[in-house]
């Protein structure tokens, strides 16, 4: 799953959710995670160029740039401050490792990108407060499982079907058809309806791992508390 934060980023003189749908400029800090899932929806949509590309793995980046036909006219950085100073784009995908991406969202958000970006969005509570707009209130496993009082359901990262387990059976139901996630974002961004993922779910989510990390590592229960919207979301 990927966050989505279209609504974060202060308001610029053009914005790519025009009724003529303009040329969306995209651009992607790192390769890891589920850029496949944003090329995808590049391809669906038709009418988005990937303008540039940063990438500290010379064999990963390599790789890609090889295979993938999208990222043949891209500007190519080692460093990812350097494809944030210079490149304009609309979007920016940030999927690099965890622990500099708080850095790099706030980098992108200053200059008014909007940004589709890998989980977790902050590593720390403390980090995920720094990261929320000053008007919100506040208050790896890849497996998603959820207990209840007569049987569980689970699913894994890039599953096609959810587990129900009852007893000693297990049924595997299959995912109904959903448009890409990428693809969802673009057209909320043009003036479309709000994507499955809003920016409260974001921050939500990112909230509920981490409280979910501390009681693993503090082996006791803990309450999540209710969702606070974010300023800017729909």
């Amino acid at each position: 799953m990927m966050a989505l934060l279209g609504g974060l980023v202060p308001a610029r003189d053009e914005q790519p959710n025009r009724s003529n749908h303009m040329v969306l400029k995209l651009g992607s800090i790192g390769l890891k995670g589920h850029v496949g899932t944003v090329l995808a929806g590049v391809k669906q949509l038709g009418d988005v160029e990937v303008v540039a590309v940063s990438e500290d793995d010379p064999k990963l980046l390599a790789s890609l740039m090889q295979r993938e036909p999208l990222l043949k006219n891209a500007q190519v950085y080692t460093q990812w401050r350097q494809l944030v100073e210079h490149t304009q784009m609309d979007v920016c995908c940030v999927a690099d490792e965890s622990g500099v991406r708080l850095e790099q969202l706030f980098a992108l958000m200053q200059r008014g990108v909007h940004i589709v970006s890998e989980k977790p969005l902050a590593t720390t509570s403390a980090d995920l407060e720094r990261l929320r707009p000053p008007e919100a209130k506040t208050s790896s496993d890849d497996r998603l499982r959820v207990i209840g009082t007569k049987g569980v359901i689970e699913v894994n990262e890039g599953d096609e079907t959810i587990s129900l387990i009852t007893g000693d059976k297990t049924e595997r139901i299959p995912f109904g058809e959903t448009e890409n996630l990428f693809v969802e974002f673009v057209n909320f961004l043009r003036g479309g309806p709000s994507p499955r993922i809003t920016v409260d779910d974001c921050f939500y989510i990112t909230e509920a791992v981490l409280l979910a990390r501390a009681a693993a590592d503090e082996l006791k229960l803990i309450t999540l508390p209710p969702p606070h919207p974010v300023r800017g979301s729909k």
